[in-house]
């Protein structure tokens, strides 16, 4: 099971997760996946999540601006979507300064269970598609 958000400069990111199963086992690990996205807004992070979470951040930098033409790429991005010219600085420091405080009220604010689009891609035959268990 992974996931992710996106990132987009000038509209709403979308929020992913992909989970890869038997197709015998297709409902069972829908329903979790299902009931992991609403814990988020219902269970509190932790301060290791966190700390996980902002160092996975943090060190992708590392590759992401890795060379002149990466940074200069990423610099001409944000400014066509009008960031500010400090944005790549401000925003690490943006980052090290996220509470989980900050972090729950933002999943109650963006995450919502209710509103979720389900795509299952597998071979029924072999799944039972019972959603009602």
């Amino acid at each position: 099971m992974g996931g992710g958000f996106g990132f987009a400069y000038d509209h709403p990111a979308s929020f992913r997760v992909v989970a890869l199963t038997q197709s015998a086992f297709t409902v069972e690990t829908t329903k979790q996946a299902l009931s992991e996205i609403a814990g988020l807004t219902t269970r509190p992070f932790t301060q290791e999540e966190l700390d996980r979470a902002k160092d996975n951040i943090l060190n992708s930098f590392l590759f992401r601006y890795d060379t002149r033409d990466k940074v200069l790429a990423e610099r001409v991005r944000l400014d066509f979507y009008g960031y500010p010219a400090n944005y790549l600085e401000t925003y690490k420091a943006a980052l090290e300064k996220v509470t989980v405080a900050d972090l729950n009220a933002a999943a109650k604010k963006y995450v919502h269970p209710d509103k979720l689009a389900v795509l299952v891609v597998g071979d029924s035959a072999k799944s039972s598609l019972d959603w009602t268990t």
